[in-house]
């Protein structure tokens, strides 16, 4: 954690604070029993990428079968199968590691700004590197009928006419996507966490009415958020943004 002043002069002080963190981690041995389970593990399909474990590769690395993509002449996705081979068949026993869950560097970072009685104050956070399932596309996109609640992108982005050059397969390919490098998605976010204008008073007034202190304080939480990946938030948890205003008075 390191902070600095950029600007202190007069009534105007203004500070930054920042944090870089970095984590790396290899998994080195594992029992008999987990080296079983991951046997179960890779030969089980789903949409989501399993958790497995192995020895020489990271903890949060995300298994899936690689994918050339779509093919333009039948809106078929094209899978890479462990000795090379091209196949349109998702085979379990084809997931390799595509792409690790953790970023290569992730922090914080603050700022306060003060202006005679007025004080700007903002936490913003930020992750670079690393990588993402982004189950959204998956269940939102292809592991629905278009007469669901689905995305948009169900009618205007999926695969229609040989030619198309689209990210989705075909939009009357109702078998399951299981997971696939194709929805595995670098990951850079910077986020406006937090922010915070307030005012403190200072007037002859205050003192004939008995107050030694008078401020007013606006809060706003989860003010904006730009990211590499486009997903739908409150999945794992609750999504909202908030208002607040806080006046206090000391006598």
């Amino acid at each position: 954690m390191a902070t600095g002043r950029i600007f202190n002069k007069g009534s105007i002080l203004w500070t930054v604070s920042g944090s870089i963190l970095r984590n790396t981690n290899k998994i080195v041995r594992i029992s008999e029993a987990l080296k079983k389970a991951n046997e179960e593990l890779e030969l089980a399909a789903g949409t989501n990428p399993n958790f497995i474990y192995r020895e020489g590769e990271a903890m949060d690395a995300i298994y899936v079968v690689k994918s050339l993509g779509i093919d333009p002449s039948n809106g078929k996705e094209i899978y890479i199968k462990k000795d090379g081979t091209e196949t349109y068949t998702w085979d379990a026993k084809d997931k390799v590691p595509c792409g690790i869950n953790e970023p290569k560097i992730w922090g914080n970072l603050n700022t306060m700004f003060r202006y005679k009685g007025i004080t700007l104050n903002a936490i913003f956070g930020y992750r670079y590197g690393g990588q993402m399932y982004n189950y959204t596309l998956v269940s939102k996109v292809e592991n629905i009928y278009p007469f669901d609640n689905a995305d948009k992108r169900v009618l205007y982005d999926r695969w229609k006419n040989p030619g198309d050059n689209a990210f989705f397969k075909g939009v009357r390919d109702f078998t399951t996507t299981n997971a696939t490098s194709r929805f595995v998605m670098d990951e850079n976010t910077l986020e406006c966490r937090s922010i915070s204008l307030g005012y403190d008073w200072e007037a002859k007034w205050l003192d004939q009415v008995g107050i030694s202190y008078l401020t007013i304080t606006g809060y706003m939480e989860d003010v904006f958020r730009i990211s590499s990946i486009k997903q739908e938030r409150g999945l794992s948890y609750p999504f909202s943004r908030k208002f607040s205003v806080s006046l206090s008075v000391r006598f």
